[in-house]
């Protein structure tokens, strides 16, 4: 029998998630199972069933619940095995989904016409910062000193449960300062609080902040012609853009809250097109021309790398 525990130190999204995989996945197919007596050969019978649907993450993600959950179960003497260990998990490739600068554009565009300009500045903020939405959404005043222009995040809203201290630049600390003097005398706590209409929306949705902007998001995307792009993609590419300034990746890592270099890492292929991008500089400045070359194509001087004219 499994039991569904309340996970305080969890956010509330991870709480959410965590109660989808056990109700969608491990309860329906483990729930006449005994914790002390559950083998291998059934949770790998479960995490092989979810992936012939096709669900590889999904497999993966669910066998990290019950691992969490038997580790529980051990320590409160219901258990005295794990047997999810020996589960070999399916590979997973990063989604890697980048604005270019067409996309930006639209993007833009398709923010400036949004009715709900709230929502619009919550998108806004999470491409100028390359902060989680969750951050965003919970974001308060005290955190922010518009006037050093930092951003000072408390480890109760940080996904490495630690503070993050992050510098704002100048259209961030300009599209707060907008936010601000739009809400006059009604601001409150949070940068974008809940709208409630009735009593009956405050115990749906007790959180004082917005929660939802899935609905305005789909407007956007629709607007702009973009696809497959998902908020979070917002953050993946303001560190895009950071790569192709030429910044390092252990600076991009502070930036976005890293812990782990090993997160930062899935940048380092974009590292690449600046230094390409580099490279071809010095090679039009000290490479000859063929003369078959179109008239359109640039051409370049060559320059001796040593003293003197030829």
């Amino acid at each position: 029998m499994f039991i569904k525990e309340h996970l305080p130190k969890k956010a509330a999204a991870t709480q959410r998630d965590y109660k989808q995989l056990i109700d969608t996945y491990i309860r329906p197919k483990l729930k006449h199972e005994s914790v002390a007596d559950l083998q291998f050969r059934q949770v790998n019978d479960l995490f092989s069933d979810i992936t012939s649907q096709g669900k590889r993450t999904t497999a993966n993600r669910a066998m990290s619940v019950l691992s969490k959950m038997f580790s529980e179960a051990r320590k409160r003497g219901w258990a005295s095995h794990n047997p999810t260990e020996g589960v070999e998990k399916n590979d997973e490739t990063k989604r890697e989904r980048f604005l270019d600068a067409d996309e930006l554009g639209r993007l833009l565009t398709a923010l400036a016409t949004l009715e709900d300009q709230e929502a619009a500045n919550i998108f806004r903020l999470i491409l100028l910062t390359g902060a989680r939405k969750t951050e965003v959404l919970a974001a308060k005043w005290s955190m922010f000193d518009l006037k050093a222009g930092t951003w000072t995040k408390p480890s109760a809203h940080t996904k490495q449960k630690k503070t993050h201290n992050v510098p704002l630049s100048a259209p961030a600390r300009q599209l707060l300062s907008e936010i601000l003097d739009a809400a006059g005398n009604d601001r409150g706590e949070y940068v974008f609080p809940a709208h409630f209409e009735s009593t009956k929306e405050v115990t749906k949705h007790p959180k004082p902040y917005r929660v939802n902007v899935k609905n305005q998001w789909a407007r956007v995307l629709k607007a702009a012609k973009l696809e497959d792009l998902h908020i979070h993609d917002l953050r993946h590419s303001f560190a895009s853009f950071l790569v192709s300034e030429g910044m390092s990746l252990p600076l991009i890592g502070r930036l976005l809250g890293h812990t782990q270099a090993q997160t930062t890492h899935r940048y380092a292929h974009l590292a690449l097109d600046p230094l390409r991008a580099a490279t071809e500089r010095v090679g039009n400045i000290v490479s000859p021309k063929k003369a078959s070359r179109s008239d359109d194509e640039p051409t370049a001087e060559i320059i001796p790398l040593k003293g003197g004219r030829e």
